[in-house]
C-alpha cells in the first residue's frame, strides 16, 4: 500500500478507485 496513516483516508474521499488499485 503506497498510502499510510490519515493520508490513506484522504485518498478514499476523492478517489476510491485509486486506493483499490494501490492496495493490489
Amino acid at each position: 500500500e503506497l498510502y499510510t496513516g490519515s493520508n490513506d483516508r484522504q485518498i478514499l474521499l476523492w478517489s476510491p478507485s485509486v486506493s483499490t488499485a494501490a492496495d493490489e
